[in-house]
């Protein structure tokens, strides 16, 4: 089974074309989590979430590589992707961030999480969007 499978797959590859395959478009997004604090991210627009919803996290003192898609082909390349990140004991969010699928794997982002309780910092490595062509 697992031979017809491959002998199927390059078959699909000689009559699609390997360039006729749409690219996939992934972010690379690196947490470390430098805080006392359970952090959780996500994407989307608004995330109004509560401290009991399940969720992803980055535990405290932890880094953790978060690779979400935004789709295949031209479209998704300039289709726009925001990361959110909440405080998971009391769901306040502490970084929101919007920009296109491009921007985000191009960038490497790395966002980073300091300090204690209420006194949370966040950076990211990023350029400032007011700075971007």
């Amino acid at each position: 089974m697992l031979l017809l499978t491959i002998a199927g797959i390059v078959g699909c590859e000689d009559i699609l074309g390997v360039d006729d395959i749409p690219k996939r478009w992934e972010a690379k997004l690196t947490f470390r989590n430098n805080s006392d604090s359970l952090i959780c991210f996500a994407t989307g627009g608004s995330v109004d979430r509560q401290a009991s919803d399940p969720c992803d996290e980055v535990g405290p003192r932890k880094k953790t590589v978060w690779r979400p898609t935004c789709g295949y082909g031209d479209e998704a390349e300039y289709g726009h992707l925001t990361v959110v990140l909440n405080v998971r004991s009391d769901g306040r969010e502490i970084y929101k961030r919007r920009e296109t699928c491009r921007f985000w794997e191009d960038a490497g982002a790395v966002i980073t999480i300091e300090g204690r309780g209420e006194e949370l910092r966040v950076e990211d490595n990023l350029p400032d969007p007011t700075r971007v062509p």
